[in-house]
């Protein structure tokens, strides 16, 4: 039990007492404290209630420290905080989860010096209670992602790096830089390169995942009329970056370049390019080599290594950004994929020099046999009972999109449905560019596959009469057959979230 000790009572019948409490009876009611009691103050008293305000002033104290101790033990007490009585390492993997889930910042979006954000998780649970903060400080893994703002730097951000740093003690990092070109072509550079070497290059060392986004201005070129400038800021940042990573710790490269183009080709070592628009990086062959061999995770939307690179081989994932200046042919991407028999994400954003011949019916079954596909996107289907026939194929299927689907009720109509194992059903189901569709059959395959969200765009539909459905009509009887349903009529494409940025 928390106390206070007091000693009003050594004061109760003093001359003192009596004449402040008689203050305290005009205060309430007054906005200024009337003269005649002012006037009145006996000399004598004058020691005494100076003596008593000292006295006052230290119960406030005593008062703030007794609140603080009570607070305390409330937030230490299982009744009260059902929480606390969780044991220090489960909290810690709940504070793991809690700080996984916070993407870094606006990613996918162009840099926005002014309202640049950063993961603030950690810090936020470091100041819910005084157990939680001892909590989230005794784990070093929670303050891993380090953030390197543009230049020039933001000072609240850079001091938050650094104590990011110091909490994160000896841990594996995964660091985030990101540059912005200057606007102004007369800028000096240098003090960029300058600023990061000096925080950045001793904790690359440490550095498990790299994270790098540049943004070239748009109007680069028209004011430069050279894309050197670009080339070579992008090559000197790479090139400072990659130098100061270790073979085997680095296990994840993200690239991303925005703005111009001449910049999202090769990246080749300086020793011998074959390309003389390529990013050349200050760094031996071998080393680059050695480095890039051994990162299992590949996520470049920029400059990249050469086709003929070990950095292809033991990938457990690989995306190429869609813009990507680069092309691939067939056997290329053949050997690449042989390469990684490990690969269990592939993002193909390059363009490719030859299509690939078409597959036989037996061979595409063999591979969804031998797959787990939960997600697929699919593009002029005619009519159900080719979906069906996909359905059985991949029985897993949560997630189904479908792009200018043919009802082709010729064909067999939704009726083929009736043929699939009863298990068979869908989280999700995606319709884009579907026109005159019989809402009688959708009705029935909704309810057949169980689909729980149904996302529309850019589709019509026909009644039993054959005339249009209206879309306040298609609401109302579109949600009386599935919980959620969506009309995206303005989204780009409502896919993109399955994209390689998320």
């Amino acid at each position: 039990m928390v106390g206070v000790k007091t000693n009003f009572q050594y004061y109760s019948n003093s001359s003192t007492t009596r004449w402040t409490d008689t203050l305290l009876l005009a205060l309430p009611s007054e906005t200024t404290v009337p003269s005649d009691i002012t006037n009145s103050v006996p000399p004598e008293l004058a020691e005494s209630i100076a003596n008593e305000l000292d006295i006052a002033i230290s119960y406030k104290a005593r008062f703030q420290q007794s609140k603080a101790a009570i607070s305390v033990a409330r937030n230490c007490s299982s009744t009260i905080v059902p929480i606390t009585a969780l044991p220090t390492e489960i909290l810690t993997r709940i504070f793991r989860l809690v700080v996984g889930s916070q993407r870094c910042h606006a990613a996918g979006e162009r840099i926005d010096r002014k309202n640049i954000t950063f993961p603030a998780h950690p810090v936020r649970l470091s100041h819910v209670c005084s157990r939680w903060r001892q909590v989230a400080l005794d784990a070093p893994g929670l303050w891993t992602h380090i953030d390197f703002p543009p230049f020039p730097r933001d000072q609240q951000l850079m001091t938050r790096m650094d104590v990011y740093m110091g909490r994160s003690r000896q841990s594996l990092l995964d660091v985030h830089v990101v540059e912005e070109y200057p606007s102004n072509p007369s800028s000096n550079v240098n003090p960029i390169y300058t600023h990061l070497i000096e925080f950045l290059q001793p904790i690359f060392t440490r550095t498990r995942s790299l994270h790098i986004e540049l943004d070239f201005n748009d109007r680069l070129f028209g004011i430069i009329g050279s894309p050197a400038p670009s080339l070579s800021f992008c090559s000197a940042l790479l090139s400072y970056c990659l130098a100061g990573c270790v073979s085997g710790t680095l296990t994840q490269l993200d690239v991303r370049v925005e703005g111009v183009s001449n910049v999202r080709g090769l990246m080749e070592s300086i020793d011998n390019p074959e390309n003389n628009r390529s990013v050349i990086l200050a760094l031996p062959k071998q080393a680059l080599e050695d480095l890039l061999f051994r990162i299992p995770i590949l996520r470049l939307n920029g400059p990249i290594p050469p086709l003929s690179s070990g950095a292809y081989h033991g990938l457990v994932e690989l995306r190429l950004g869609p813009f990507v200046r680069a092309s691939i042919s067939e056997l290329q991407l053949v050997a690449m994929l042989k390469s990684s028999p490990g690969l269990r994400i592939l993002e193909f954003g390059m363009a490719r020099t030859h299509q690939l011949r078409t597959l036989q019916i037996d061979r595409i079954r063999g591979f969804f046999a031998r797959s787990n596909v939960t997600r697929l996107h699919g593009l002029i289907f005619d009519g159900y009972p080719q979906v069906a026939e996909l359905l059985t194929l991949a029985p897993r299927m949560r997630d189904l999109d479908l792009e200018e689907f043919r009802d082709r009720s010729q064909d067999g109509g939704v009726e083929a449905l009736d043929n699939l194992a009863p298990n068979i059903s869908l989280n999700s189901l995606t319709l884009r560019r579907c026109l005159q569709l019989e809402m009688d059959e959708l009705g029935r395959f909704l309810e057949r596959l169980q689909v729980r969200v149904l996302i529309l765009q850019y589709c019509s539909f026909r009644g039993s009469g054959r005339s249009m459905i209206e879309q306040d009509v298609l609401r109302n009887e579109l949600s009386a057959l599935c919980p959620i349903v969506q009309f995206l009529p303005n989204e780009p494409e409502p896919v993109n979230k399955w994209c390689w940025l998320d």
